[in-house]
């Protein structure tokens, strides 16, 4: 069983997250806010495995170059 000191601390860092989320928002709504901004995000963006990432004719990566100018 977990003693009161770790509960403790458990319930202060989940009020931490909860408001690093929620932001400055009443309630649950900056949170619902975040949630269906992540779910709209993953209908556009999709991770890409980096170790097989497919080749163009030429056998250059597709996509564009991460340059740095």
């Amino acid at each position: 069983m977990a003693t009161n000191a770790l509960m403790s601390q458990v319930a202060a860092k989940w009020q931490e997250s909860f408001h690093r989320l929620n932001g400055e928002a009443p309630g649950i709504s900056g949170l619902m806010k975040f949630s269906e901004a992540w779910a709209i995000s993953l209908q556009f963006l999709y991770p890409v495995d980096i170790k097989n990432v497919p080749l163009n004719a030429n056998g250059m990566p597709l996509g564009m170059p991460l340059c740095v100018y």
